[in-house]
């Protein structure tokens, strides 16, 4: 039993600060149609929550993103590749559950990207960064 414990704490320790989501389901509003993606997302330590984004609000995540500056002064280049807006079909069921799915790869994408380091000290990342964007994205609580 001793042991258990030993490697789940190592184990937590290891995962500190990593942030897991997991797109659950879309809905679309009844007051102006558009779409609602809903997203758990799992801390280790911490309780589950759920996040609700519209479509906008990746696209806003993605161009801030993209504006963060490295160290070396070099723009940092993302591997995540945000879904395409469709203007016709976008509301058709089976390209609401891709688009949620290819929203799940992307964040999963991005947080691989700055973890474990960055998104770990979050709190401590300059104001504007894409670490604290990220971080209010996922609506990550403070310490």
């Amino acid at each position: 039993q001793q042991q258990q414990q030993q490697q789940q704490q190592h184990k937590e320790k290891e995962w500190a600060g990593k942030v897991e989501v997991e797109a659950l389901r879309a809905y679309r509003c009844p007051t102006d149609g558009h779409t609602v993606y809903v997203f758990k997302c799992s801390l280790i330590g911490e309780e589950d929550w759920e996040i609700r984004r519209r479509y906008s609000d990746f696209q806003q995540l993605h161009v801030r993103l993209s504006k963060e500056v490295g160290k070396d002064g070099a723009r940092r280049k993302t591997a995540a590749t945000l879904p395409p807006r469709r203007l016709f079909g976008s509301s058709t069921e089976r390209v609401i559950q891709q688009r949620r799915q290819a929203l799940q790869l992307y964040l999963r994408t991005v947080l691989q990207e700055l973890e474990p380091l960055e998104l770990k000290g979050w709190q401590a990342a300059a104001e504007g960064s894409a670490v604290q964007a990220l971080a209010a994205f996922l609506e990550l609580r403070a310490e």
